[in-house]
């Protein structure tokens, strides 16, 4: 019962759930790319047309900021899954397996640990935004649910973390480790 919820809860909630978080920050990816498109071609080629039609969009560079964040939040535990994290592989790559797998898990519980730090700091931050009733300068768009938004997400990073690092700490010990056709795996030795 145990290893059923255990795959659902990886397969599903982890793994599914990262996937779902890239279609979010598409959209911000996607919502940053129109305003800056607009901001750019009001600014630059209008004017060099003859129209003074002022700076581009009031607040521009906020919604920017504000797509940046969530952006960067919801491609977090994606890139990790996929391996797409700058990964330096001088000293990695001519290990051998186990010590490969150690030195792995001790990056997984960096990682975890650093993150959980942010955790805790972007929530006191989030209720202090909330408590202040904080907004941005020009356009007055609340910055607690953003923040909000971004300590529940990097809670899902944590627990992406925690969960690689207890199968990489299993693996460095020689157990099993458990075989998700999701994870990039590395065929050295």
């Amino acid at each position: 019962m145990l290893s059923k919820i255990g795959k659902w809860y990886s397969d599903f909630f982890l793994y599914k759930g990262s996937v779902g978080l890239t279609l979010i920050a598409r959209i911000a990816l996607l919502v940053m790319m129109a305003v800056n498109l607009t901001m750019v071609t009001i600014r630059k080629l209008l004017v060099a047309l003859g129209w003074t039609l002022g700076g581009g969009i009031i607040g521009g560079y906020e919604i920017t900021q504000m797509s940046m964040v969530i952006l960067t939040a919801c491609a977090c535990a994606y890139t990790w899954y996929s391996a797409g994290h700058i990964r330096i592989g001088l000293f990695r790559d001519g290990m051998k397996e186990q010590r490969r797998a150690i030195l792995d898990a001790v990056i997984a519980f960096a990682g975890t640990a650093y993150i959980a730090i942010l955790v805790w700091g972007l929530l006191l931050q989030a209720i202090s935004y909330a408590a202040r009733s904080s907004t941005t300068q020009i356009m007055r768009i609340p910055l607690a649910p953003f923040a909000f938004i971004f300590v529940v997400v990097m809670a899902h990073v944590f627990l992406v973390l925690l969960r690689s690092f207890v199968g990489l700490a299993s693996k460095s010990m020689g157990k099993k480790f458990a075989a998700e056709p999701y994870l990039k795996t590395e065929s050295h030795d």
